[in-house]
């Protein structure tokens, strides 16, 4: 009977979102753990988390509302299926907000999408610039500095008509 009560207890717990079996599984199995190490961050795009669309509207054509997540669970014919379960805070978890004091030093940027460079083999802006392009960094002067935002390939700035330095 307490067999009974314990199926239907994981049941409902699975149904509120808590991975019930998934927990039991490893307590009866705890050889099964594995770490998982993380990936190699680089400054390319793909490496970037994009925690922003968390929850986010339409990121699938079968999303309906923004805090949706999809997942897979067995079925009662232990059949695995998708499922989408509807959580308002991943609605709420990010904000957009512009501010006109905001500066930051292009070093510090990360998320690069398309570059001549080969993004995967550097972790920070500084480690691309020194290897692919040393001539950008020969001369730290206001004439160099002017000379490499001039050229057509800085479109970060193409946008801007004057020059902040």
């Amino acid at each position: 009977m307490s067999n009974i009560f314990a199926k239907l207890n994981e049941h409902i717990r699975e149904e509120l979102g808590q991975p019930a079996s998934l927990m039991r599984l490893l307590a009866e199995h705890p050889g099964i753990r594995v770490t998982l190490d993380p990936p190699r961050g680089s400054i390319a795009v793909a490496s970037v988390v994009p925690w922003h669309k968390l929850g986010a509207e339409k990121t699938c054509p079968w999303d309906t509302a923004r805090g949706g997540l999809l997942g897979w669970k067995m079925d009662a014919l232990s059949n695995y299926g998708s499922f989408r379960l509807q959580r308002p805070e991943y609605a709420q978890i990010g904000r957009c907000e512009t501010s006109a004091q905001w500066s930051c030093d292009i070093s510090e940027l990360h998320g690069f999408a398309a570059s001549k460079s080969a993004l995967n083999d550097f972790t920070n802006t500084d480690q691309m610039v020194k290897a692919d392009s040393p001539a950008l960094i020969s001369a730290i002067t206001r004439e160099k500095l002017n000379e490499n935002l001039a050229h057509r390939g800085i479109r970060i700035i193409r946008a801007c008509q004057k020059l902040c330095v």
